[in-house]
């Protein structure tokens, strides 16, 4: 994931399917989506202190994305374009 994060910028969404989250991506991406979770669980908790930007799908939905789609986060709001 170290290697992956160097060619990341603002304009990139990071989607983690595992619970393990990886300081190197957040200081180089715009937004985060994870799976689903309570919002007092350990990833998003981490996430809410850190003040990262992120939302959570289901895994069929995160599973759906495809590497290069645009994911656009507004509010409580996503919208997904595929490439």
């Amino acid at each position: 994931m170290e290697e992956i994060a160097l060619r990341l910028n603002a304009s990139n969404v990071v989607c983690f399917t595992e619970p393990r989250i990886v300081d190197v991506l957040f200081d180089r991406v715009g937004d985060t989506l994870i799976l689903l979770h309570d919002e007092n669980t350990p990833p998003c908790k981490r996430l809410v202190v850190a003040k990262y930007r992120f939302a959570m799908l289901d895994e069929e939905r995160l599973a759906d994305l495809k590497d290069g789609d645009n994911v656009d986060i507004e509010g409580d709001r996503m919208r997904v374009v595929s490439a």
